[in-house]
């Protein structure tokens, strides 16, 4: 996207909106910022578990796996 591209579609919203999409993008921001700065845990010499839930995987992993998901639904049919 072009800047000019940018300016024309944040043009569309209140200054009310815009303040919210700025505090949204603020916030998540600081949370990947804290993800970065955690320690990681030490799963070393522990064997590896099955993943009870794939969604809340990704989520922590920081992926977008819905697509995916979909797609192998289509192929297992």
């Amino acid at each position: 996207m072009k800047e000019d591209d940018i300016t024309v579609y944040l043009q569309q919203f209140s200054l009310e909106q815009l303040e919210n999409i700025k505090q949204l993008v603020e916030k998540k921001a600081e949370e990947k910022k804290r993800r970065r700065t955690e320690p990681m845990r030490s799963t070393s010499g522990l064997p590896p578990s099955p993943p009870k839930d794939l969604e809340a995987l990704a989520d922590a992993a920081d992926l977008d796996i819905s697509g995916l998901m979909r797609d192998i639904g289509r192929r297992k049919r």
